[in-house]
């Protein structure tokens, strides 16, 4: 009985120091954390209209992948960067963001986008899903990954 007593003693002294992790000075909620990497998803739409290289040079992981017809790379980007671009964006509404953690080191952004943006004079969807990888190394998130696709109602 004692035994069971003492077990149990332990399980909430855990569970309680796991509860109090994210409150802790210096230790993020996974909502301020969501809130972060939100906010930096979305200066680098800003950064792309603004052909900003050395914000993706500081924010993209030198291993950076983005899935389509070529895998791109974050040396791919940056080049394709500095190319003229025929996109014009109009408006973005960046919403429904939810960060779901792999462990302390990687997170995973994903968010809905609506837009209203052409790419060579033709609409690009109207609203776009997004996936972004973050992973932490030292003390700042840089994204690894990055995929979008058009939303499904």
């Amino acid at each position: 009985m004692k035994r069971i007593i003492h077990t149990a003693v332990l399980v909430i002294a855990l569970a309680s120091l796991v509860a109090a992790q994210g409150s802790q000075p210096g230790t993020k909620s996974t909502k301020s954390l969501e809130q972060e990497l939100f906010a930096m998803d979305k200066r680098a739409y800003d950064a792309w209209n603004r052909k900003d290289v050395k914000f993706f040079e500081g924010f993209l992981a030198p291993e950076f992948i983005s899935p389509g017809p070529t895998a791109t790379t974050k040396q791919a980007v940056i080049k394709n960067m500095l190319k003229p671009n025929s996109c014009v964006t109009k408006s973005m509404e960046f919403d429904d963001s939810r960060l779901r953690m792999l462990d302390n080191t990687t997170a995973i952004l994903t968010y809905r986008i609506k837009q209203d943006v052409t790419c060579g004079g033709k609409p690009e969807p109207k609203a776009v899903d997004i996936a972004t990888v973050f992973v932490k190394r030292g003390v700042k998130w840089l994204s690894a990954f990055h995929s979008s696709s058009p939303a499904s109602d």
